[in-house]
């Protein structure tokens, strides 16, 4: 089959058909927060595990009628978090937002002492912020910690609006230390899955910019410049392939 290419002409070859491999956008999980008002949601931080093991999205099925509250949190020390990273932040890009003038969000976040902090408030009613791509109306990024908590709280007036999406959150897991499958994203300071700081679809996973307000703060770009998003998906956490690949040529050489 390759009889008419040189050895070195047939790394090229392959190199070549590895980085023609197209980038991904991938399908995260929705978690619908309408029947889980009241409850404390756990999020993965497996260990090598897929990119949208550790990402996701949480929004409701229909605006609620009452007040709702579901709590989010990160157990690093679950068996299935790595053990030399059991340092985590949860990350969230509000990428829609139309809220009743009369309703509110607000997120509060709990510390490692038992403390408790408003970190996010989202108002209702006609928002002035730019558009942009991908969307972002807010953004937020917890302390790292061994459990990072927040708590996202719909504070409902009761006037009942016939919108069906009052709010969309992208979210991902990050370490706080280098891992072999994940990349820095500088403005979180922390490290991301490989899978999704490259993911090229319409979510925000690493910011450009990070700027801790508790209002509005959208962000103005997504940061996919890590070195390892030039390489071909099925090459990000396997620097064999190339190694593979190399070797080949100069057997074929010699």
């Amino acid at each position: 089959m390759f009889g008419g290419l040189s050895g070195l002409s047939l790394s090229v070859f392959l190199l070549v058909s590895l980085c023609v491999e197209k980038f991904q956008a991938f399908d995260y999980p929705i978690t619908y927060l309408d029947g889980l008002c009241g409850n404390t949601i756990s999020l993965p931080c497996r260990k090598g595990s897929s990119g949208t093991d550790r990402g996701g999205t949480w929004k409701f099925h229909a605006y609620p009628k009452a007040a709702c509250a579901v709590t989010f949190t990160v157990d690093g020390t679950h068996y299935t978090c790595d053990t030399n990273a059991r340092s985590f932040a949860i990350y969230f890009n509000v990428r829609s937002l139309d809220l009743d003038s009369g309703d509110r969000i607000t997120v509060n976040e709990t510390y490692s002492n038992g403390s408790t902090m408003m970190v996010k408030y989202l108002p209702g009613g006609p928002l002035n912020v730019s558009d942009t791509t991908p969307r972002s109306m807010a953004q937020l990024v917890t302390v790292y910690s061994e459990r990072p908590t927040l708590t996202v709280n719909f504070h409902v007036s009761g006037q009942y609006p016939s919108t069906t999406d009052p709010v969309t959150f992208d979210f991902n897991v990050l370490n706080e230390f280098n891992q072999t499958t994940d990349s820095l994203c500088p403005s979180l300071k922390g490290y991301v899955n490989n899978d999704l700081i490259c993911d090229m679809g319409d979510r925000i996973n690493c910011p450009s910019f990070y700027v801790d307000i508790v209002g509005l703060n959208p962000a103005k770009g997504v940061d996919r410049t890590q070195a390892i998003c030039a390489a071909p998906i099925s090459a990000r956490n396997s620097i064999g392939i190339l190694l593979t690949a190399l070797t080949f040529a100069v057997w074929m050489s010699s």
